[in-house]
């Protein structure tokens, strides 16, 4: 009886082996074979592959799932799903509208109506190169912000990441506030790291670039509006601004108010008597230059003025106190 079960597990043993062996091989060859990719075009992949091998197929195959990945961009496979065709045994499908130049990983794996099979090997190929580029302008290239100070602006210019046509450099656009647009050439290195230097203290700065070669140019780059950091603004003093004082008048300094740092837009100034809540409006849109009188103010009387700089780092607020002299 002992040497029957022996003989039996054996037998068991053998068959537990057998099966293994042929799931392992069913597995094997339930995936998609002979897979075969050509770029068919610069945009464009022919995938040609052979069904799975029918003994091991367990049902008749009625679709595919085929994936496609961009190196190194992408890290994850995309599907598309498509019918089989039973009455041939190569199959074949076209991806399209893929980037030019640029290699592509391919996988396939087939289904029934009960399960799922084995994804075959991954395939790698590479579209072809789009030769009409290198004869068409750089597409629209990418302008970054890498650092901004009070009196400076660092940023980097970009091709496209999708850039098939040659470029040769960069054309930068800017433009400072109230003034005419500038054009500066920017080769290839210098574009990794430009500064536009000698700026004032919180001024407004539009940029723009746009790629070249010798064939043309491309569209601009997004424009980038960009202000430069404000500094703490000194508030001219009361014997710099207020030049003159006599008994009916008093003569400011405007120029005291020009800042090599900012830009200031123009001064509102409002007047009144000390011991007097009613102010008068003395004038809302005075330039920061030359000089600028007062008149018909009281002898003997002290005023107070309010001075309101509208500028580049925002508004600026002064407040002088002065007396007329008495009447000769």
């Amino acid at each position: 009886m002992k040497f029957t079960i022996e003989i039996f597990l054996i037998i068991l043993l053998f068959f537990v082996i057998k099966i293994s062996s042929q799931q392992i091989e069913e597995n094997e060859f339930s995936k998609p074979r002979d897979i075969v990719i050509d770029a068919s075009s610069s945009t464009s992949l022919s995938v040609c592959w052979k069904t799975p091998l029918k003994n091991y197929c367990n049902g008749k195959i009625s679709t595919y799932r085929i994936g496609i990945l961009r190196i190194p961009v992408e890290n994850a496979f995309t599907f598309q799903t498509i019918e089989h065709n039973d009455e041939i045994e190569e199959q074949n499908f076209e991806f399209k509208f893929l980037k030019p130049n640029t290699e592509y990983a391919v996988l396939i794996q087939a289904f029934n109506g009960k399960c799922e099979g084995l994804f075959s090997d991954v395939v790698v190929q590479r579209t072809a190169e789009n030769l009409t580029s290198l004869n068409s302008p750089p597409s629209q290239p990418k302008l970054t912000i890498l650092k901004i100070t009070e009196n400076s602006i660092t940023f980097k210019i970009e091709k496209n990441e999708d850039e098939t046509a040659p470029v040769q450099g960069f054309i930068l656009h800017y433009r400072k506030e109230f003034d005419d647009w500038e054009t500066k050439n920017i080769s290839i290195n210098e574009a990794q790291n430009y500064t536009i230097e000698n700026l004032q203290n919180g001024l407004k700065v539009d940029i723009y670039a746009i790629a070249y070669n010798s064939i043309g140019q491309s569209n601009s780059s997004e424009v980038l509006p960009i202000k430069t950091l404000v500094e703490k603004i000194k508030i001219p003093e009361k014997s710099q601004f207020i030049a003159e004082i006599s008994s009916h008048s008093v003569t400011l300094e405007l120029s005291a108010w020009k800042d090599d740092q900012i830009v200031i837009k123009s001064l509102a100034i409002i007047n009144r008597k000390k011991n007097e809540t009613k102010w008068d409006y003395i004038t809302s849109n005075a330039k920061p230059r030359g000089r600028f009188v007062i008149l018909d103010l009281k002898p003997s009387t002290t005023y107070i003025m309010n001075v309101t700089a509208e500028s580049t780092g925002g508004d600026l607020f002064a407040e002088y106190e002065y007396t007329t002299l008495s009447r000769k």
